[in-house]
């Protein structure tokens, strides 16, 4: 993606140099801002366990249901009734504790690839404004490449991981 834009620098060889530096610096913004929205929309997929909620619901329903006779036999019918509802909850308990076990990887791993990404920059007093220009486009460079690892994380690894232990329920309950 970054080596459209190298390509497009004979475009703006006329222009004034500063003027030149301050729009690379903007398209690099740009850039990774928009990988920043694509990654936050992987996360939110990924988050996404609405359906897991609705069929956990129905599963409570029909517990409550096929436990009618609860008053009949009180204390076997309340253990029948709870062990039901706690098997109801097991996939979402499980998958909320899979993205909350994400959520905190993500956040430690991206707090530590942007740390690296801030080190490139190294600002001296005689720099030119180019070269401060240069060090800023690297990190965003560097930053982009860390969302799109996480990108790819969310949208492959993770969402296949999440994937596996709805299944794993499904054929439980199927069985």
């Amino acid at each position: 993606m970054f080596d459209n834009i190298r390509s497009a620098d004979e475009l703006y060889a006329t222009e004034n140099e500063k003027e030149y530096y301050d729009r690379k610096l903007s398209e690099y913004q740009d850039i990774y801002s928009i990988k920043q929205a694509i990654t936050a929309y992987s996360k939110i997929k990924l988050f996404n366990i609405d359906q897991q909620q609705k069929l956990k619901y129905e599963c409570y329903s029909n517990c409550y249901d096929n436990n009618q006779v609860i008053f009949e036999n009180q204390e076997e019918g309340i253990k029948k009734l709870s062990r039901c509802l706690t098997e109801c909850k097991k996939q979402t308990k499980d998958l909320k504790q899979f993205l909350k076990n994400v959520d905190k990887l993500v956040y430690f791993k991206n707090q530590t690839c942007h740390s690296n990404c801030d080190q490139i920059i190294n600002y001296n007093a005689d720099q030119t404004y180019q070269e401060k220009i240069s060090n800023k486009i690297n990190v965003y460079r560097c930053r982009w490449v860390c969302e799109n690892k996480l990108d790819r994380r969310y949208r492959e690894f993770w969402l296949k991981q999440r994937n596996d232990i709805i299944d794993q329920y499904s054929n439980q309950m199927a069985n």
